[in-house]
């Protein structure tokens, strides 16, 4: 009998283990950095002076021939693209190593540069591959662009991506509203393109942008910033906080008990890592979904605003700042090893970069 007591505790003890950290050194060259991505062997850092790569999960960096600022990354089977406010889009072949400009039909147009006949290439903020193969660079004011030649050449479907007239607005006749102006993000998922328009409406294309359907006004969640997916189900990130996409009531639950007050609650970022979903708040560190409370708990980097989240091989990797657009602190590695009873979470971070 006391044997089968003893086993049982031990059993109950395994989830309370502690975790073993380390720090990670970095490098002091690497300038403010606006974004991580993985691909799943080597981590890329998009920076205030270019990109930088990393083969041993964050210990060194080095700076690569891309020598502008790097907002964006996307990755693909045979190739990753990087995209930046002043710098277009530009690709390399050989995972990072080196880069090449592509901006052929890439540029802005508006009332003075149709006056002056300039070209100027517009500040884009995200890029992304499709499924098909698809390239879109998403600029929001400034335009959205689309590639079908890995970004050789470049195509501005403004004039083709309309949403569908779907309601009036205080009495007005209904119309259709040119959207590849005005695109926040985008991702795709379950056969669709899904587009976070800047009036807080999200739309959806099941045919490659061919047509496009309301997924909803979403006033809730407000400008969204960033998606990510984990069960088979789409999450959105927003002004306002997270939203779960619910097919079969056509419209988005919300999905932010525990988190902090709406006006405080703006999330940049999401992320899966370990089998469960990971968000970043303005000021408020980094929360975890924990699917044994179906809410959200404290993660770590509690009162700094994470610019950038993203999940590579056993780690979490954040690029720290201080609120209200203060000082970046640096990139930090963490990693959680259980959820423990009563809403506690062990969670710690590494420093792999200070400025």
């Amino acid at each position: 009998m006391k044997r089968a007591i003893h086993i049982v505790s031990m059993l109950f003890l395994i989830p309370l283990a502690h975790a073993k950290w380390e720090i990670v050194g970095g490098t002091e060259d690497m300038g403010r950095v606006y974004t991580l991505e993985s691909d799943g062997s080597r981590l890329y850092a998009g920076a205030r002076y270019g990109a930088y790569i990393s083969d041993d999960d964050g210990h060194t960096w080095r700076l690569t021939d891309a020598r502008e600022d790097i907002v964006s990354f996307a990755i693909s089977a045979d190739a990753v693209y990087a995209a930046g406010p002043d710098y277009g889009v530009t690709r390399s072949d050989d995972h990072g190593e080196t880069w090449n400009t592509k901006n052929n039909g890439l540029h802005k147009a508006n009332a003075e540069t149709v006056k002056t006949g300039e070209s100027h290439i517009p500040r884009l903020h995200q890029i992304l591959v499709t499924r098909s193969g698809a390239v879109i660079a998403v600029g929001d004011l400034d335009g959205t662009f689309i590639s079908y030649d890995r970004g050789e050449t470049w195509h501005n479907p403004s004039n083709d991506w309309f949403w569908k007239p779907i309601h009036k607005i205080h009495g007005l006749p209904e119309v259709g509203l040119k959207v590849a102006g005005a695109i926040s993000s985008m991702t795709e998922f379950n056969g669709y393109w899904w587009a976070g328009y800047s009036s807080f409406d999200v739309y959806r294309s099941p045919d490659n942008g061919e047509s496009w359907e309301l997924a909803h006004y979403d006033q809730l969640h407000g400008h969204v910033r960033d998606w990510a997916v984990l069960d088979d189900q789409l999450y959105l990130a927003g002004y306002n906080g997270v939203g779960r996409w619910n097919e079969a009531e056509q419209r988005w639950d919300d999905f932010n008990r525990e988190l902090p007050p709406r006006h405080s609650r703006w999330v940049r970022n999401l992320t899966v890592y370990d089998g469960r979903l990971f968000v970043s708040l303005d000021g408020r560190g980094v929360y975890m979904y924990g699917t044994h409370f179906n809410e959200w708990i404290r993660a770590g980097l509690d009162k700094l605003t994470i610019t950038s989240l993203v999940s590579h091989k056993s780690y979490l990797y954040a690029v720290a700042r201080l609120p209200d657009g203060g000082r970046q602190i640096g990139i930090y590695r963490g990693s959680m090893v259980s959820v423990l009873p009563y809403r506690k979470l062990r969670t710690t971070w590494s420093a792999v970069k200070r400025q």
